[in-house]
């Protein structure tokens, strides 16, 4: 997958970028943002019950 994109801003900036992922980087990017959201729960709720 690609993403292509520009960005201008006012008369004299402009931005260019693109991006390239394969569907393993995609499934490595899910399990990985699963896994920061249960440690973050965790440390919420644990944050909770000291109190």
């Amino acid at each position: 997958m690609k993403s292509v994109f520009d960005l201008r801003v006012g008369k004299h900036i402009t931005l260019q970028g693109s991006a390239r992922i394969t569907p393993a980087g995609v499934i490595s990017t899910g399990i990985a943002v699963a896994a920061m959201t249960f440690a973050v729960g965790y440390l919420i709720s644990s944050v909770g019950r000291r109190r």
